[in-house]
């Protein structure tokens, strides 16, 4: 498993050099949970979509990323939503259907992964920012049960991520048509 995770920081490095701790959570979370907490009310997270895709002009070049963890999860850019490759009714559905999960884990397993990848990323010694303040952060929020967090402002300045998170199935009918 720490070969995995090692792959997966080394890979994000490798595209958002710039990312922080918080984003390599966001990413280490999406690999392991999906989309599930996006979805309880599907209307909205329907607006949602469509409003992002409809109000945002810059985009990553970069049209999916491999963020399997836990499970086997993508982040698929809106590009491909914004320049018409797929309408955002059937991006939305597969969205949506891409919440089942194949391996389940408990929030206290998960702390105990998070403190295996952080010490990774810890002893690879990337050049993050605000490290210290990260850290401070998720145990805070840790302690609180709460799980969920945005990307950093550095990286949606940088990156723009305009994504959604996609699972193997699903994704093998986008890969199809990008």
């Amino acid at each position: 498993m720490e070969v995995k995770i090692k792959n997966l920081i080394l890979a994000e490095f490798k595209r958002h050099p710039e990312a922080t701790l918080i984003d390599y959570y966001k990413m280490f979370f999406q690999g392991t949970f999906g989309p599930a907490h996006l979805l309880s009310n599907r209307e909205k997270a329907f607006a949602y979509l469509k409003n992002e895709v409809e109000n945002n002009t810059e985009f990553e070049e970069l049209l999916w990323q491999d963020v399997s963890f836990f499970n086997i999860f993508f982040r698929v850019n809106l590009k491909i939503v914004k320049e018409n490759i797929i309408s955002v009714e059937e991006f939305f559905h597969l969205f949506s259907d891409s919440t089942k999960l194949k391996k389940k884990i408990s929030a206290e397993e998960w702390k105990r992964e998070w403190g295996k990848i952080s010490n990774l990323i810890l002893k690879l010694k990337l050049p993050l920012k605000n490290v210290r303040q990260d850290l401070e952060l998720l145990a805070n929020a840790f302690r609180d049960k709460k799980y969920l967090f945005h990307h950093s402002k550095i990286y949606n300045r940088i990156y723009h991520p305009h994504y959604r998170i996609i699972g193997e199935e699903q994704f093998k009918k986008i890969a199809k048509i990008i």
